[in-house]
């Protein structure tokens, strides 16, 4: 098995200690469910007839239609 190695802010180091989890465990999990939501987007933007012009154009209107004061 490869060998993946991180660096955290020691303030998180130390809330991790408080807890026997079995972190490893934890964030290949979490780097599993990452990569197949990243697969799905790839299988959608694959399947997509919109071009590159076609997505900035609806991004610029996206304010106007949600409503430029609107949460």
């Amino acid at each position: 098995m490869a060998e993946l190695r991180i660096e955290i802010p020691e303030d998180l180091k130390r809330k991790m200690e408080k807890f026997r989890i079995d972190w490893s465990q934890v964030i290949r999990r979490m780097i599993e469910e990452e990569i197949q939501n990243l697969e799905r987007l790839e299988e959608i933007v694959s399947r997509s007839q919109m071009t590159e012009k076609d997505a900035f154009e609806l991004a610029d209107l996206l304010p106007t239609l949600k409503g430029e004061g609107s949460p």
